[in-house]
């Protein structure tokens, strides 16, 4: 009996020794391919130049630690006394180009204000690689150049993020004084969200590109507007509630009946709350 029973246990052995190979090589992909497997750049280059190139528009162009960011000042419609307007900076959501369908800012423009978009490092007309580190150094870049043209009010920056975005809007609004920030179906802490489409790994110790939007809000005054979709299956709005619990100033969270995660945005009650926010209505 002793030889078939030492056998069993070889074979069991050099089975677990196998499988935790595997198991170990998966890590390793997750840690090494992280970057590819988390941002999904979009390459719609050719949309931004046109935008670019209207009369209107005013050409985003920074140079930072190696990077060329390509993007657009979409100029308010509506006068402003002494020519400065409040402007938004806006942060977009992974694959979002966010140069594409520039009307559905009309609701700030019309207004008054003006709107800046800026593709993300290696997104559409930027260079470089997106990581979580470039985004917030890049934000942070975009903000110290928007700040000096003629055509804005320093004092009243707004820095609008979705989903991805919301974490580069978190990190400036910690960063930099803004008037306020509006964020759209926000996550708590980005490795929360990578754990939970990956349960069977250990995605929070191998996680680089990390945005930890929960450990910066207690610090951040800046008044906060937090739209959530209520059906959102991709980032709950318990995620929404939890950041607004923990932001330092005033943190208003609008649940928009209906809504899923891609849809929130465009919602009729979204753009009467953020119209609310930035211009008082």
């Amino acid at each position: 009996m002793s030889a078939p029973s030492t056998g069993w246990r070889a074979r069991l052995r050099r089975l677990l020794i196998t499988l935790a190979g595997v198991y170990a090589a998966l890590c390793l992909v997750m840690f090494l391919a992280q970057g590819a497997l988390l941002f999904h750049p979009t390459a719609h280059r050719a949309e931004v130049q046109q935008l670019r190139a209207e009369p209107q528009t005013v050409a985003i162009d920074i140079a930072a630690d190696g990077v060329q960011l390509r993007g657009v000042l979409l100029p308010a419609r509506a006068s402003s006394p002494g020519g400065r307007r409040p402007t938004i900076l806006y942060f977009g959501g992974n694959a979002e180009p966010v140069t594409r369908s520039p009307g559905r800012f009309d609701w700030a423009r019309e207004r008054g204000a003006n709107v800046v978009l800026a593709p993300y490092r290696g997104y559409d007309d930027s260079t470089g690689t997106p990581s979580a580190d470039g985004l917030r150094r890049d934000a942070v870049a975009l903000y110290d150049h928007v700040r000096g043209l003629d055509v804005v009010d320093p004092e009243r920056i707004y820095a609008f993020g979705f989903s991805l975005g919301t974490g580069v809007a978190t990190h400036l609004a910690h960063e930099r004084p803004l008037a306020g920030v509006i964020l759209a179906a926000p996550f708590a802490r980005l490795s929360d969200i990578a754990q939970r489409s990956y349960p069977w790994l250990p995605v929070r110790p191998l996680f680089r590109h990390d945005f930890d939007s929960l450990a910066l809000a207690p610090a951040v005054t800046t008044p906060a507007l937090i739209v959530h979709g209520e059906a959102d299956a991709l980032i709950p709005i318990a995620e929404g509630a939890r950041l607004q619990a923990a932001w330092g100033g005033a943190a208003t969270l609008v649940p928009i009946v209906g809504a899923g995660h891609n849809d929130v945005v465009s919602r009729a009650p979204t753009t009467a709350a953020m119209e609310s926010f930035v211009f008082g209505l």
